[in-house]
């Protein structure tokens, strides 16, 4: 039986302060991504497991789904907190060639502050033209394109991969708590 503790953050860097909040509370802490787990790492007591919800291609994939469902084309998307090789990979997946594709990426540093710029640089391929769709990883970054009417999808876990996170949650705190516990065998 798991009782969450929702605590709901508009930028990563407001997740320290929110464990350090909560922390005494818990016998797990999952993160929504890397950003916010590696900022409020140093504030997790080590006896409290935690872990975050990785990225994904089935992630990704979906949210080419939902491009393509919402009529943007994801042959020129712009892209940010993927790799080229995750994008080539979904393309594979769904079988469009690469040569028939257009992808930007936006390079962004994990653990720097710099929305703005990663706003603006998917905001221009857009006005540009050169996109029909920005795919973006980071909640605020797709809640201010959306405030700006750039076409904008954000790659959200799917339910699989936070039912996966979560189970692997919990087999690590039954791990943690067994091998506090003496294993006695009768014969």
């Amino acid at each position: 039986s798991i009782t969450p503790i929702n605590c709901i953050y508009s930028h990563y860097t407001e997740a320290p302060q929110m464990v350090k909040t909560n922390a005494s509370d818990c016998d797990a802490i999952l993160l929504t991504g890397t950003s916010p787990y590696f900022a409020a790492k140093k504030f997790i007591d080590p006896d409290i497991i935690s872990d975050y919800l990785p990225r994904s291609i089935h992630a990704l994939l979906y949210a080419c789904l939902i491009a393509e469902h919402s009529h943007c084309s994801i042959t020129n998307i712009s892209l940010d907190s993927y790799t080229e090789k995750d994008i080539y990979t979904v393309y594979d997946e769904i079988g469009i060639p690469c040569e028939q594709t257009n992808v930007f990426f936006v390079q962004r540093d994990v653990m720097g502050q710099e929305f703005e710029r990663i706003v603006r640089q998917h905001e221009q391929y857009y006005l540009k033209q050169k996109v029909s769709c920005c795919l973006t990883a980071l909640h605020s970054v797709w809640v201010e394109l959306r405030k700006r009417n750039v076409p904008s999808v954000y790659i959200a876990s799917t339910y699989e991969i936070i039912a996966e996170t979560l189970h692997k949650l919990e087999l690590n705190y039954i791990f943690k708590f067994t091998q506090r516990n003496n294993l006695v065998v009768l014969q």
